[in-house]
């Protein structure tokens, strides 16, 4: 919980604003301390600590973004981290066909970010998901991709990267083609 002033903020793990703690009525020696001014703007509807909760906001910006960037890449990290299980999941899913199956995988590798950076997280997912491919669904097994299916998928993907999970790192053929 931060303050400033009266009011307080608190703030989640991420950086983002979970709310705000404004003062209620305060004792003094002679008893409590009421502000009409308060009340009469709340009844109005409107909130008579706006101005210091905007101020408090400004103030801790820098510091929320910061927590914002590192929950974004604790986040980031997490996933990759457990994409193999959520690949494996999707590829467990029998009520789907082999062909749906494939496509879902394809949808993944796609939707990640290609920005041409290979240690970027998109990368890493891509690479991660063509891994997953060619040990679940190898050249030589019936489930694999055919030739067939790479080119109607690479006819339709957005990114500048050919899909070719057979294909390794290097850019050569690391596997025969099915």
């Amino acid at each position: 919980m931060k303050g400033h002033g009266d009011v307080k903020m608190k703030v989640g793990e991420d950086g983002h604003i979970e709310g705000f703690e404004q003062p209620g009525a305060r004792l003094n020696g002679l008893g409590a301390v009421f502000d009409v001014n308060d009340a009469i703007i709340r009844a109005l509807g409107g909130n008579p600590y706006r101005h210091e909760e905007h101020r408090l906001a400004e103030a801790t910006r820098e510091q929320r973004i910061c927590q914002m960037v590192e929950a974004a890449r604790r986040d980031t990290r997490e996933a990759i981290f457990n994409l193999k299980e959520r690949l494996a999941s999707v590829w467990g899913l029998d009520d789907l066909s082999l062909h749906k199956r494939k496509e879902l995988l394809f949808e993944l590798w796609e939707e990640c970010l290609d920005d041409g950076d290979a240690a970027s997280p998109g990368a890493i997912a891509r690479a991660t998901i063509e891994e997953f491919i060619r040990e679940a669904l190898p050249p030589s097994s019936p489930a694999a991709f055919t030739p067939v299916e790479l080119a109607m998928l690479n006819e339709r993907r957005t990114s500048a990267r050919p899909f070719a999970p057979y294909t390794n790192v290097r850019g050569d053929a690391g596997v025969d083609q099915p």
